[in-house]
């Protein structure tokens, strides 16, 4: 009796403190968004998003079959449809397009996912200490690059929470047309939205909603035809049966895909890294199971009529399908194709369904304090993934800025040196995205002159090879503020290079021991490709260094020249 009286006294806390609490994450998630974003391009978003906006916002009427051209076109292996179709909308509201903008409509999608759980944990009157918990594993900058690249958010976010949101509404009868329109827009997300069809399939199977079955087949099956209809592969891509020739790199990316929220990146490393990952990444698939033996035998006695249970199903079967298709996909790429900060959400959203899976049969036999320790687990997550990716971050950031300049002073991407391959095409889209207003170049850039001269020098090691030059200082600190730190700058008398250096960070031990000040350590790295040189021509090293306002050029005292595609180093002789 008293720990029944303990559960419920446990269960929900007054709303405001609810939403208060969740709302911390979510809070510090938008403005570290808001903070370290831009209306900037990056590698696919050229062809994949500003071509488009370019094509759309050409002089003249456009016909259906035109407009349908502009988002129907492939883009790598798949079709980005409802990225196009928001990347348009900005347009016609606005009379131009923002990258930035476009992350931020995706990214909607996050506290749309964490709606549906809280519906979940609702209906199943479980602790609102969870919903809280979940807050946390969703809301972290674990998966920065999937949210500070343009198209990523629609493409690879959005992407599970219109299947969810559809497994929602498949479990309520009379929220068909809800479902299937979820599921359309999952599948104009990206190619992986298409696995949600047999997905959805099965959970009215379940459900022994025959008809609905039909009519579900019909409509999401023939939007599915029709997106893989005339699709091809690139010829980069390694074939199937390549990949099918590595059963156990198959194996191996399935079930790191399945730990990824235990990667802890950073303060493990080779196998003591992965190796947890692997492990627990088999765990959750022995829960999956249990719990499916238990799924199918309710299904053998009578249909399955519950909503929390076919909503967490549903996500179960849509990312295990997705997990699936890459580990079999990007197989020859061995776990360096999943251990990225792209694809870290995926694990996150997998736990937080597991976690439901395991909870939701339990009702109120689990006690108080397994929620608290989740909880204090997901905090740890939360707070370690800022730890762990702010300097990453801020490097990303900067490099996106420095990139623009790059391109917009001397034609180059210095990030991407495949730019060069491909100059013609993207400078014919940048310059027509211009051109006619629907594109707005950086002004005036975060690291803008006027500068000071700075007296004393700064030591900096260059070493080069035949298709990449680095620079390395071991003394330099930067301050936290977000544009400060050292950036690269390269002067000769045809052109000015400026590049962003990734500044070196404590361990997390010291970081610790110190309350947070010891984050940033002396040193930096920097690099440049040198096909972005030019032969004979030589080129002064100067380091610019920003804190606040301030902005001061020092001397390096070494100069670059390029002879015969081979970058060497020579001290510049003192006046």
């Amino acid at each position: 009796m008293k720990r029944a009286e303990n559960w419920r006294s446990f269960q929900w806390v007054t709303s405001e403190w609810l939403f208060v609490l969740c709302l911390i994450p979510i809070g510090i998630f938008f403005c570290v968004f808001f903070q370290y974003s831009g209306n900037l391009p990056f590698r696919d978003d050229f062809d994949g998003i500003l071509e488009p906006v370019a094509r759309f916002s050409r002089s003249g009427p456009l016909s259906l079959s035109g407009f349908i051209d502009i988002v129907w076109t492939q883009d790598d292996e798949r079709r980005i449809v409802l990225d196009r179709l928001v990347a348009i909308g900005q347009c016609i509201v606005t009379g131009r397009f923002s990258f930035q903008v476009q992350m931020f409509i995706g990214l909607l999608s996050v506290p749309g996912m964490l709606w549906v759980f809280y519906r979940v944990i609702r209906h199943e009157q479980l602790p609102a200490l969870l919903l809280v918990s979940f807050a946390l594993l969703l809301f972290n900058i674990h998966y920065y690059e999937a949210i500070f690249w343009g198209l990523i958010p629609v493409q690879q976010i959005a992407v599970y929470f219109f299947p969810l949101v559809a497994s929602y509404f498949l479990a309520r009868p009379k929220t068909l047309v809800f479902a299937i329109i979820a599921a359309v827009l999952g599948v104009f997300c990206d190619v992986n939205g298409s696995f949600f069809l047999p997905a959805g399939l099965a959970l009215l199977v379940f459900q022994r909603r025959w008809r609905d079955a039909a009519i579900w087949a019909g409509v999401v099956g023939l939007i599915v035809f029709l997106y893989f209809y005339h699709l091809e592969v690139p010829a980069y891509r390694p074939k199937l049966g390549d990949n099918l020739m590595h059963p156990l790199l198959v194996l191996t990316n399935f079930f790191a895909f399945s730990g990824l929220a235990f990667d802890f990146n950073g303060i493990l490393s080779g196998t003591a890294r992965i190796v947890p990952i692997l492990a627990l990444g088999v765990a959750t698939w022995v829960l999956v199971v249990v719990r499916g033996w238990q799924l199918g035998s309710a299904a053998l006695s009578g249909p399955v009529m519950s909503v929390s249970w076919l909503t967490v199903w549903g996500g179960i079967f849509h990312l295990a399908i997705t997990m699936a298709a890459f580990a079999v996909g990007r197989a020859i790429e061995g776990l360096d194709a999943v251990l990225i900060s792209r694809y870290k959400h995926v694990g996150f959203l997998w736990i937080i369904l597991i976690t439901l899976l395991a909870l939701i049969p339990l009702k109120n036999r689990a006690r108080p304090g397994y929620y608290l320790v989740y909880a204090g687990w997901s905090l740890l997550i939360c707070c370690f993934s800022y730890f762990q990716y702010l300097a990453p971050l801020d490097f990303y950031y900067k490099e996106r800025y420095t990139d623009m300049y790059e391109w917009q002073h001397n034609r180059a991407i210095p990030s991407s040196p495949i730019y060069m391959s491909l100059r013609a095409q993207l400078d014919s889209i940048c310059n027509e995205a211009i051109r006619n207003g629907v594109y707005r170049l950086p002004d005036p850039y975060p690291f803008a002159g006027p500068y000071q001269s700075g007296r004393n020098s700064i030591p900096v090691a260059v070493a080069s090879s035949p298709a990449y030059v680095s620079f390395q200082n071991q003394q330099y600190l930067r301050t936290g503020k977000r544009n400060d730190g050292a950036y690269i700058v390269l002067r000769s008398g045809q052109e000015q290079h400026i590049l962003p250096t990734q500044q070196n960070r404590y361990s997390l031990r010291p970081w610790l021991s110190s309350f947070g000040k010891k984050y940033y350590a002396p040193g930096f790295t920097a690099g440049l490709a040198t096909v972005y040189l030019r032969e004979k021509e030589i080129y002064t090293l100067q380091i610019l260094h920003i804190s606040g306002n301030e902005r001061t050029l020092f001397p390096t005292h070494t100069c670059l020249i390029k002879e015969n595609g081979e970058v060497k180093s020579f001290t510049q002789q003192k006046p």
